[in-house]
């Protein structure tokens, strides 16, 4: 059997047209053979011409346009089941393979395989569908580092020891014919970003001037016109002075990617890739400590760009006095209790066997638990109650955090790292402390109250109860209870959620003494994020930590495994969410960490 194709024009078929003779020559040669043996078999059946075969591939010295996109289609057959990778460039039919080659309908084969990229096949692979900034990234990382491995050079990637903050790869010997110290940057650009030109003059505007001195190269997802890339480059010249500027887009990245690479992955099937790497990360100790502190100095370009949004936690107050929401909720319980046993006086015995009680009968949600202890009382009570076990031990403002929190709020020579607060919490904590200090501040808990344009705004999003509360004709607007929580829901514009969404959206946000585990702060990220082009907020966070002190080798093994990947799976997810988590063993150290901000 052979298959005939028009060469007027010196054009090469596509790679989907090279599925069926490709199928048809494997099995001639007896259903398995090595790569060589099949790309000449298969140029064979297709019968092509001395000077199509010889045809280079763009980007490379060494490899043909014909063995490239045959790359391609057994990339494609493989993943929609027909063959088989049985070793390192050995290949095979699989058993779906049924030898009726009629019947095989290629173009619908590219369609499955790029369903969730793209509606209908494309002659040329490009790659401004890719769909997430992670996939790009390590897509992109993988097509350099072959790159150089090929042209025997080095390179320096994220997280090593002498990496640049602000950069995603340092070539030190350039690549391809440059030979000069090269700094990388990799961006990936949502496919929908109307205006990706301004996007990326934006970011260039970013760059750390000890690059200029040198080569930047600018890698990108989407395909630019030679009139785009050409204006971006005059604008890089003329107007930001950077005048060794290399530019790859889409197509020179298609160019040099090799389809037998397991990178493609990142392309082909991105999700399925970033879940198996999610699964199966490892990192040592000495790496995840070089991506935790590129977190933090990345949180402080934001702080020294004026860019940070904190979202503060219950977790903030729990030195200061303030009881966790489960605590509150427990006491609340008690006191509701205690007024239906006609306010009698509970003994110490009683009040301890009600908070066992309490603890071990806690709903799923303790927001389902409020909603049936708030309907207990007058609206009246349920406040001043709340007011009441809020506030029924002093609270302590000198706590190692919140100094942190003050000295990094406070303006420092005509300027504010910090543009405003966002915080989850009732209590007036914050409030006192700022006051302390001489912090100029401005509460905002309700779409009425203004934002300050000269001071630092704290909005207390799911309302605030003052120590000094004028009482039940001021509405303190609290988000407590799954009624409060499913009004809020409910209401996509309600000042709450567009106070979040908004910070979300313009900001670095950093969190907290959060849990995260609250839906709709999940809801809004999730909003927020699918128009963004990656990860750009932060969320401090403790590990999970398991006892293994009784365990046998065996068990400790397999708690280590489960525990590594938990954390993989809450990273990913949080990921997701546009979240890159700055992980820590103890609370201890977050003041350490923000302080660093300021040096």
């Amino acid at each position: 059997m052979f298959f005939f194709f028009q060469f007027d024009d010196n054009s090469v078929p596509s790679f989907d047209q090279m599925m069926k003779p490709l199928l048809v020559a494997l099995e001639q040669l007896g259903g398995k053979a090595e790569l060589k043996e099949l790309d000449a078999k298969t140029i064979e059946i297709m019968n092509l011409p001395e000077n199509i075969v010889s045809l280079p591939h763009k980007g490379s010295a060494n490899r043909t346009e014909v063995e490239y996109r045959l790359a391609w289609a057994r990339t494609y057959l493989k993943k929609y089941g027909l063959l088989k990778n049985t070793a390192r460039g050995v290949w095979s039919l699989s058993d779906s393979y049924d030898g009726k080659i009629d019947s095989i309908d290629t173009s619908e084969i590219a369609r499955i395989v790029n369903q969730e990229n793209r509606s209908k096949p494309q002659k040329n692979h490009v790659l401004s569908s890719i769909e997430s900034a992670l996939a790009f990234e390590n897509l992109v990382l993988g097509i350099i580092k072959e790159q150089l491995q090929l042209q025997k050079k080095n390179h320096y990637s994220a997280y090593s020891d002498t990496f640049d903050f602000g950069y995603d790869l340092i070539l030190p010997e350039g690549i391809d014919d440059n030979k000069s110290l090269t700094y990388c940057i990799i961006k990936y650009i949502n496919p929908q970003n109307q205006n990706a030109e301004k996007f990326i003059v934006d970011m260039l505007q970013k760059i750390d001037t000890k690059a200029l001195n040198d080569y930047l190269m600018l890698i990108v997802n989407i395909t630019m016109s030679d009139k785009v890339r050409n204006k971006l480059l005059n604008c890089a010249n003329e107007k930001l002075n950077i005048s060794k500027i290399i530019i790859w887009d889409g197509n020179d990245l298609s160019n040099r990617m090799n389809p037998d690479s397991d990178y493609t992955k990142y392309y082909i099937t991105p999700k399925q890739a970033i879940v198996e790497d999610t699964l199966t990360a490892d990192p040592s100790d000495d790496e995840k400590q070089k991506i935790k502190q590129s977190y933090i100095e990345k949180i402080k370009q934001a702080y020294q760009n004026e860019d940070i949004v904190l979202f503060l936690g219950a977790g903030v107050s729990i030195d200061a006095g303030v009881p966790l929401w489960s605590g509150l909720i427990k006491k609340l319980l008690i006191h509701m209790i205690n007024s239906k046993v006609n306010n009698r006086k509970l003994s110490e015995k009683e009040t301890e066997m009600l908070n066992n009680l309490a603890y071990k009968n806690q709903e799923n949600s303790p927001l389902t638990q409020m909603r049936y202890i708030k309907s207990a009382f007058t609206d009246e009570e349920y406040y001043e109650l709340v007011h009441d076990v809020l506030y029924s031990r002093p609270l302590k403002t000198e706590t190692k955090l919140l100094d942190a929190l003050a000295k990094i709020s406070a303006p420092q020579r005509a300027y504010n790292g910090i543009r405003s607060i966002v915080t989850y919490n009732f209590d007036d904590l914050l409030e006192r402390k700022f006051a302390e200090k001489e912090i100029e501040f401005n509460t905002v808990y309700q779409e009425d109250d203004m934002a300050a344009m000269n001071k630092l705004n704290i909005y207390h999003v799911h309302g605030y109860l003052p120590f000094k509360w004028n009482g039940f004709d001021v509405d303190t607007n609290l988000i407590f209870s799954e009624e409060d929580y499913h009004k809020v829901y409910r209401d996509a514009f309600s000042w709450s959620n567009l106070t979040q969404l908004n910070a979300f959206r313009d900001s670095t946000c950093l969190f907290i003494g959060c849990s995260l585990t609250d839906p709709n702060l999940r809801r809004l990220l999730d909003v927020a994020a699918r128009n963004k082009e990656s990860s750009r907020h932060y969320a401090i966070l403790p590990k999970n930590k398991l006892d293994y002190s009784d365990k046998s080798r065996r068990e400790q093994k397999l708690l280590a495994l489960y525990e590594r990947i938990d954390d993989n799976i809450r990273e990913g997810y949080f990921r997701e969410l546009g979240l890159n988590i700055v992980w820590i063993d103890s609370f201890d150290e977050i003041p350490d960490i923000l302080l660093n901000l300021r040096r």
